[in-house]
């Protein structure tokens, strides 16, 4: 459902929608999960993995209109999320298979903040960025930290 709205909502993004500006910047958040795959992940991974690829084509069909799309990738955020303990429970598996320890109460987060200072980043840049990984110091895998 999360991609279908996506698809929908960037088939959107012509000249026409954003009037006469000179350029128009696009954040898509997706997920690390996209990127790196864990175990008993595979629906989630996928879906956020589409989610990226699809931010990745619409962006080099949107670039020559000036719509720059930039796509966003974190890794876990305290959202609340991981609170719970079968989410802790769940996280611990994972952590052990990728060889860290399976203590459910060592999971490395992020505040959300950061998620919208890279936004604020993106946006305010003289460049086109065109993707941020960002994850919490020490959040495994390792892969971006």
């Amino acid at each position: 459902m999360v991609l279908r709205k996506a698809v929908l909502l960037g088939r959107g993004f012509k000249p026409n929608f954003f009037g006469k500006q000179a350029e128009t910047r696009i954040c898509i958040v997706s997920s690390m999960s996209g990127i790196r795959s864990f175990v008993s992940g595979s629906v989630h991974n996928s879906a956020k993995g589409a989610i990226s690829r699809f931010a990745n084509a619409i962006s080099l069909e949107l670039a020559p209109e000036k719509i720059y799309v930039s796509n966003i990738r974190p890794g876990g955020c305290d959202t609340g999320l991981y609170d719970e303990n079968i989410v802790k429970s769940r996280i611990a598996k994972i952590r052990e298979s990728f060889g860290f320890g399976s203590d459910p109460d060592d999971i490395r987060l992020m505040p959300p903040s950061s998620v919208g200072k890279a936004i604020v980043n993106i946006l305010s840049s003289d460049g086109h960025i065109t993707s941020v990984n960002i994850v919490a110091r020490g959040q495994m895998p390792h892969e971006g930290s």
